[in-house]
């Protein structure tokens, strides 16, 4: 089996150490799965030495890991055009894409399943967990994973998902930040959309649904989400609200439901 893991990442020094320390965990499964890390740093602020230095980190934690490192060096591109690059340079070799921002943690005992599930699916997510503090689980996940904020992602049948019918339940994070889907679909269905810097991962997973590609969840945890109000999509005035309602905007209309707040039906006009 073989797995890609996409980082597209702006502030990369503040999250190094938290994200090697992560990917040290995948040393359980390297031996069942073939890993490359495939991250694209992207900072507009640090100079050559600040680059040499992360990616001479990532080479070491990966060595240790026994894991691939494919390194992209970028030019101050936004979050989408640089998961786009990213896949742009890998697409040839790989079979599987899985999402790990820098700033959250996914259990590699998840990205083995969901490796799993790829075998026979094209696209597939988890229930994750929220926290302000991803390091302490990384230090502490084999012994105790109770932890609250458990955010439970809807798990959708071909039922609800009545394509002749077009009813399509859409919702806004639903699918969570650990989704992985075939790399076919890429060439398939294209990439993410570079206009969109903040909800491209949402608007990416309602266009596969919209084609008709089933979405499988994995069962057990896949990670744990930062959610310090820092990031992208949580950080005070982020776009992911405007750019959430635009992708609601092209796959929706008003008589088509939607699933919010992890299963809540409401119509996306009164959102």
């Amino acid at each position: 089996m073989q797995m890609s893991i996409l980082t597209s990442s702006f502030n990369s020094l503040k999250y190094l150490d938290q994200y090697c320390l992560g990917l040290k965990e995948l040393k359980d499964i390297s031996d069942k799965v073939d890993i490359t890390v495939v991250f694209g740093a992207i900072s507009n602020i640090y100079d050559n030495n600040d680059f040499q230095l992360i990616q001479q980190k990532l080479v070491e934690t990966c060595n240790l890991a026994g894991i691939k490192l494919h390194f992209y060096q970028g030019k101050g591109e936004n979050y989408s055009e640089t998961i786009n690059n990213l896949i742009a340079q890998t697409i040839g070799f790989t079979e599987n894409y899985a999402i790990w921002n820098d700033d959250d943690f996914k259990l590699p005992s998840h990205l083995l399943a969901q490796c799993y599930t790829l075998k026979k699916q094209l696209f597939t997510y988890g229930d994750f967990y929220c926290t302000n503090d991803v390091v302490t689980v990384i230090k502490n996940y084999k012994d105790d994973l109770n932890i609250p904020g458990l955010s439970i992602t809807p798990e959708i049948t071909y039922d609800e998902v009545d394509l002749n019918n077009k009813n399509r339940y859409f919702s806004r994070f639903s699918y969570g930040c650990f989704i992985a889907w075939k790399s076919q679909l890429n060439v398939r269905l294209g990439v993410y959309d570079s206009q969109l810097t903040c909800a491209s991962d949402f608007d990416w997973v309602n266009r596969l649904i919209f084609h008709g590609v089933q979405p499988v969840k994995t069962p057990g945890v896949a990670g744990c989400f930062l959610s310090a109000g820092q990031g992208l999509s949580t950080r005070p005035n982020t776009a992911g609200v405007p750019e959430g309602n635009l992708v609601l905007n092209r796959f929706l209309a008003d008589k088509f439901p939607c699933i919010v707040n992890y299963g809540k039906k409401v119509l996306w006009r009164n959102l």
